[in-house]
């Protein structure tokens, strides 16, 4: 209705405000998902990721509020479906898939009825599914027969997801949920966006504690722009106790990696 979005216009515009006045234009990703209302919780990361992500690849004012609204209500279409379906717990049957894929063409159908909604918008509901490579659906488009905005959003869609809990599986580090995008990237995402998003997201943001994989425990103190995955780490604890309170580069030390997350911010 058009409360709704007046609402959504207004939360779009004070989440542009908030990201394009911070310097640095990164967000921190690790945080903890809320539960009971995961699909609203699902989309305000969405949203926040895509516009970090189009801040990144300089899209223009106007673009970036339409990017902003779409992400917000990419999942829009899924009002539309049984909430059983959508709620439910374990893996989907093949019939309950084909099923809960129709919320592109619902959203789209929906949002096409409201004339405040761009027709950019519309098109982020439709093909936040859709792969590069054409194996995605409602369309099977390919490349750049896909809307940018909607690829951008595709990919801020999968990160978010991966990175979060679900009943039927645990929710992937951040590293890995980056690894496996950037493993697609050309495939199911546009590789010049993942190459954007690669260098504009904050994986492990200042105060998270990690394990790295010689053993030691860390804590990051800052991220390298463009380096997402290479923090500088302070060590706080280590089977040699001359390393602790050292501070590392894993930009500089390529052997070592982060293998854990012990506390995120």
């Amino acid at each position: 209705n058009d409360v709704y979005l007046t609402s959504v216009y207004k939360l779009s515009e004070e989440l542009l405000d908030s990201i394009i006045n911070n310097s640095n234009v990164m967000v921190s990703l690790v945080d903890i998902k809320s539960m009971d209302d995961c699909t609203y919780s699902h989309s305000i990361n969405v949203a926040l990721l895509s516009l970090v992500i189009g801040l990144g690849i300089q899209l223009p004012l106007r673009d970036l509020k339409d990017l902003c609204v779409g992400a917000l209500i990419h999942d829009i279409g899924k009002v539309l479906i049984h909430r059983d379906i959508i709620t439910k717990e374990g893996s989907l049957t093949s019939d309950e898939y084909t099923y809960v894929k129709k919320h592109t063409t619902k959203g789209f159908d929906y949002l096409r009825n409201v004339p405040s909604i761009s027709t950019s918008i519309r098109l982020i509901a439709l093909q936040h599914h859709e792969r590069v490579d054409g194996l995605g659906y409602p369309g099977g488009l390919k490349g750049d027969e896909i809307h940018l905005l909607a690829k951008i959003v595709a990919i801020a869609d999968v990160y978010d997801a991966l990175t979060s809990h679900r009943p039927y599986r645990r929710a992937l580090l951040p590293n890995e949920a980056m690894e496996y995008i950037m493993a697609h990237s050309g495939t199911i995402f546009d590789h010049n966006i993942v190459t954007v998003f690669s260098r504009v997201v904050v994986p492990y943001p200042s105060g998270t504690i990690v394990r790295l994989s010689n053993g030691d425990v860390g804590i990051v103190l800052d991220t390298p722009f463009y380096y997402p995955l290479r923090p500088d780490v302070r060590i706080i604890e280590s089977k040699e106790k001359k390393k602790v309170g050292k501070l590392i580069s894993l930009l500089k030390e390529l052997s070592i990696v982060i293998s854990d997350i012990i506390y995120a911010i």
